[in-house]
C-alpha cells in the first residue's frame, strides 16, 4: 500500500526557490523600487556568519589647482579612503499547525492554505522588519540629518500640520542636490486619504497597462499601516512617512544551509489521537538600509525586531547625501 504524503507533493529545495521568488514579487517595497533584491546580498545571506562587512570608497571632493611652469611647485595628491558598512543576517521561522479532523469538518485541507500562503506571509514579515529597521536607524543614526518633524502635539488643533507639497519638499530638501533621486513615498492610509481628499494623487498604468499605480509629486506611493502612528500629547496623532530613493534598502534572501526550508511535522497522538500536522517555514535573509551599519550585539544569534528598532544599534557610515531615505512627521 502506498501513501501520498505532503513530502511527495513538495520538494523542499524547489519550494524554497519558488517561495523566495514569490515573496519578492509580492513585496510592495520591492515592487516600488524602495527595496532592491541584490544578488550580492543573496550570496551574503546564503553564506556563513552573522554579519557581513560591506567596504566602500569614500567620496572625494578635491579642488582642481592651476598648473604652472615651476618644477619646484609639486601638486599634492588627495588620499583615497575607505569606509565599512555592516549588514546583519536574519534567520527566522514561521510555523502553522492544524488538527487533521479539521479537514473532515471543513471539507478542505487548511495545510494546503498554509502552503499556498507561505510567500505572502514572508512578504508581510519582510515589510514589518524593514519598518522596524527604519525605526532603529532614525532613532539616532539619521535623527539629526534626515528627519523633518513638522507635527505638533495638538494634532486636531488649528496649528496641526497635515501632509502637503511644501512638507514633502521640505523633507526632500534634507538631501540637498540629491533630492531629485527620491522616487517613492510610503504613507499610512490616514495620510494617504488626506492627499486623496485634496485630489493630489495621480495614477499611472503599469508596464502592462493593467494596474493604475498611485503617485504623488512624481513619486510612487506605497501605503502601509505599519508605519508609525503616535498619539499627540494633546490631541490627534503624529504620522511618520518615508521618502525613498531607488534601492535605498537592500534585500538578500536564501534558504537555510542545513535545515529544510520547509518541513512538515506530524504528531499522531495530539488531538487525542486525531493527529496534528505542523508546517515550519524558514528563511535566511538581509534587509539593510544602505549606509547605516549594524553595531548591535543581539541577545540571540540574530537580531529580534525589538533589537532592530533600538536606536543605539545603528551608526551612519555614508555621507548623509548618499543615504537615500528621509523621514517626514506630520499630523495626518
Amino acid at each position: 500500500m502506498s501513501l501520498t504524503q505532503i513530502a511527495d507533493i513538495i520538494v523542499p529545495s524547489d519550494f524554497a526557490r519558488y517561495s523566495i521568488q514569490a515573496t519578492t514579487a509580492l513585496n510592495r517595497f520591492v515592487a516600488s523600487g524602495i527595496m532592491a533584491s541584490d544578488p550580492a546580498f543573496d550570496a551574503m545571506a546564503a553564506s556563513a556568519g552573522l554579519t557581513h562587512n560591506l567596504p566602500f570608497w569614500n567620496d572625494i571632493d578635491v579642488d582642481a589647482e592651476p598648473t604652472n611652469d615651476d618644477p619646484s611647485d609639486v601638486l599634492v595628491p588627495a588620499k583615497l579612503s575607505t569606509g565599512q558598512d555592516i549588514a546583519a543576517i536574519q534567520m527566522r521561522a514561521l510555523a502553522l499547525s492544524d488538527a487533521d479532523v479539521v479537514t473532515d469538518v471543513a471539507g478542505s485541507d487548511p495545510m494546503q492554505v498554509a502552503i499556498s500562503g507561505d510567500a505572502k506571509r514572508w512578504a508581510t514579515n519582510f515589510q514589518r522588519i524593514a519598518l522596524k529597521t527604519l525605526d532603529g536607524v532614525f532613532g539616532s543614526a539619521l535623527a539629526g540629518t534626515h528627519v523633518a518633524n513638522l507635527a505638533v502635539e495638538d494634532g486636531l488643533g488649528g496649528s496641526a500640520v497635515k501632509i502637503s507639497a511644501n512638507a514633502v519638499l521640505d523633507a526632500a530638501g534634507l538631501l540637498g542636490d540629491r533630492a531629485d533621486g527620491l522616487t517613492a513615498i510610503s504613507l499610512h492610509s490616514d495620510v494617504y486619504r488626506t492627499l486623496q481628499k485634496q485630489n493630489l494623487i495621480d495614477y499611472i498604468p503599469d508596464a502592462r497597462g493593467e494596474v493604475n499605480i498611485p503617485t504623488y509629486l512624481g513619486m510612487r506611493v506605497v501605503v502601509d499601516d505599519g508605519l508609525p502612528k503616535v498619539a499627540g500629547s494633546t490631541s490627534g496623532f503624529k504620522y511618520t512617512s518615508y521618502l525613498f530613493g531607488a534601492g535605498a534598502l537592500a534585500l538578500g534572501q536564501a534558504a537555510p544551509a542545513k535545515s529544510p526550508a520547509v518541513e512538515f511535522v506530524r504528531e499522531a497522538l495530539q488531538g487525542n489521537g486525531g493527529g496534528v500536522t505542523t508546517m515550519v517555514s524558514r528563511r535566511k535573509f538581509i534587509i539593510h538600509v544602505r549606509g547605516v551599519k549594524w553595531t548591535g550585539s543581539p541577545a540571540g544569534l540574530t537580531p529580534t525586531s525589538a533589537e532592530l528598532a533600538t536606536a543605539g544599534n545603528w551608526a551612519r557610515v555614508y555621507d548623509p547625501k548618499y543615504i537615500r531615505v528621509v523621514k517626514l512627521v506630520t499630523n495626518g
